[in-house]
């Protein structure tokens, strides 16, 4: 049996290429002055998409493979399935499925040039239609934010059994016609909103994640599969003993959270971002050569990079493929002079509260042939006279710092973070100061006795936001905890005193923290106290603050230490 090093070798190859979310939106259908039913005007929309002009135009981008939606939230898919018609009782005119099936002709478009299509599809039923969420018995007993949480009116449609089986069943049935009917037309899957393993996946007996994996590859037993488990720094796998072949790797910002490939908990390095302002919207956030630069750091380090990048159904228009095309020929340059060179960071480290007090960090890298690199830090440059070694990167004054590498005209460069380390005692350590937007609204000091964190903080805020429906909406103070070997752990805790922790769309009482909350004038003074859980009370843990303060109806946000709050940036260590 291949390994799954094995099995994404072809990925590693391809090093990049291109996503597209093609989709029905809520408000999208009828156009106006169309007058026609939504089915009907999805079919048309289905049938303007120009498989040859964007396969013409990948070819034209050296893309190794390409994505396309299958569906999403609007419960409209672009691919006729006939058990899904049987399950939902829909005929030709109401069938929620397009009458062309757009992944085949795509698939066999960039078959021509030799480009490989992956699908993208949900882990539960679209939650925007309603009938389809009954039908499938899709609506969970158990509280998710992300795809129903909103729509709390609705849990009279509730399940009952919390692993909804029959969903999965049906769901699993569905997707085994079209992976049986594509073959290996289709080469992967990547799953979205996979934030419930423990509750629908991660079980011995199916249906489970194993076998709903299975009905993906039937028709290609060799297609890669990846479970979204949300944003993640770095990228990681689902759940213990997943079926996937490659990390989701869904990041916001792809320059930030660089990890050491090529496989990271078995699964290989991949990273899905997107090219402009966001999912599917431009203009494009960086010019050819920066997004040059992002995807060799990930390739780089063994990973491979797919781009999400807006477009219309006849192509990706003028002024976008302008700019990819200088990204694919400045890549393409850039492999000629610049040598694949792996790096691994290890940031500065600064030490409590004192500016001057700090430990060096340290980059080590390997290239795969020698050549004349530089080393651009803190405003140094230094050659790299060997394929491989180690530099001293000391700690520069503000919060993060880029470092780059150039040879040959090309360079790519990314942030390194400076870490914080605190020895704390149950006396309070100096205070920090927290700067958002020209102000230094927030001041905290720490204390750490007898596995009890404890945070005192004061903030300039004359009346706090307590009434969006979204805790995390309101005036809170945002706890990110992570040790070395566990998950980062997310409280938000409202300036009423109210905790929450959040565990992938759950939001769960947390009685083993306690608050206090005082009011003097414009300020308020919020004393926090925190069992810490048993893992996080051997060999020290990491965390961050994201403090959101209200500005007259305006949020006003700022992260205490790193410029990621998922970055944990503060190490603290019992005070020896």
């Amino acid at each position: 049996m291949k390994t799954n090093f094995e099995k994404t070798a072809w990925l590693r190859r391809a090093e990049y290429g291109f996503f597209f979310h093609f989709l029905y939106e809520k408000d999208d259908f009828p156009q106006p002055g169309a007058n026609l039913p939504p089915s009907e005007s999805w079919n048309r929309r289905v049938d303007d998409f120009d498989v040859r002009r964007f396969a013409a135009q990948l070819h034209e981008l050296h893309a190794g493979f390409a994505w396309l939606t299958i569906g999403q939230n609007g419960g409209f898919v672009c691919s006729p399935n006939q058990t899904f018609d049987r399950i939902m009782g829909w005929d030709s005119a109401s069938s929620h499925c397009s009458r062309r099936d757009l992944i085949a002709e795509f698939a066999e478009a960039l078959a021509e040039y030799g480009i490989p299509l992956l699908v993208y599809t949900t882990m539960l039923a679209p939650m925007l239609d309603w009938e389809i969420v009954r039908r499938l018995e899709s609506m969970p007993p158990w509280d998710t934010w992300e795809n129903y949480g909103r729509f709390r009116d609705r849990r009279s449609i509730a399940a009952a059994d919390r692993r909804l089986r029959n969903f999965l069943g049906m769901w699993s049935d569905i997707h085994e016609e079209w992976s049986e009917r594509w073959g290996r037309r289709v080469h992967g899957w990547w799953v979205d909103g996979c934030y419930y393993a423990q509750e629908i996946y991660n079980f011995p007996d199916a249906p489970n994640g194993v076998s709903f994996a299975a009905s993906l590859r039937r028709g290609n037993p060799d297609a890669v599969v990846a479970f979204n488990p949300g944003v993640c720094y770095p990228p990681v796998r689902n759940y213990p003993g997943s079926p996937e072949n490659m990390t989701a790797g869904e990041i916001n910002e792809p320059e930030c959270g660089l990890a050491r490939g090529p496989m990271i908990q078995g699964l290989q390095y991949h990273v899905l971002s997107y090219a402009g302002k966001n999912w599917s919207e431009g203009p494009l956030r960086t010019d050819g050569r920066g997004l040059a630069g992002m995807t060799r750091n990930i390739v780089d380090n063994g990973g491979v990079v797919s781009w999400d990048i807006p477009f219309r159904a006849d192509g990706i228009q003028e002024e976008d493929f302008a700019v990819l095309k200088e990204f694919a020929r400045i890549y393409q340059d850039g492999k000629r002079t610049f040598p694949r060179t792996a790096v691994r960071v290890e940031p500065p480290i600064r030490i409590g509260s004192e500016p001057d007090a700090a430990l060096p960090g340290v980059l080590e890298f390997e290239m795969d042939r020698q050549a004349a690199v530089s080393l651009t830090w803190n405003g140094r440059t230094i050659p790299l006279a060997a394929r491989r070694g180690r530099v001293l990167l000391p700690a520069p004054e503000g919060k993060s710092e880029k470092l780059q590498l150039s040879a040959g005209g090309f360079s790519k460069e990314f942030p390194v973070f400076v870490r914080r380390r605190l020895h704390l005692s149950q006396v309070l350590s100096e205070p920090f100061t927290l700067s958002a937007a020209g102000e230094e609204p927030a001041r905290y000091r720490f204390a750490l006795t007898g596995g009890i964190f404890r945070i005192e903080a004061e903030l300039k805020e004359a009346e706090p936001c307590l009434w969006e429906e979204e805790i995390w909406r309101n005036s809170c103070l945002e706890l990110f905890l992570k040790h070395e070997t566990h998950s980062l752990r997310q409280f938000c805790i409202r300036h009423d005193g109210c905790v929450r922790e959040a565990v992938r769309g759950h939001l769960f009482d947390v009685p083993f923290v306690t608050t206090e909350v005082r009011r003097e004038q414009d300020m308020l003074y919020l004393s926090i106290r925190i069992a810490l859980p048993e893992e996080f009370r051997n060999g020290g843990f990491s965390f961050d603050i994201q403090q959101r303060l209200n500005r007259a109806g305006t949020p006003l946000i700022g992260i205490l230490f790193g410029e990621d709050p998922q970055s944990a940036a503060a190490e603290v260590l019992p005070r020896e």
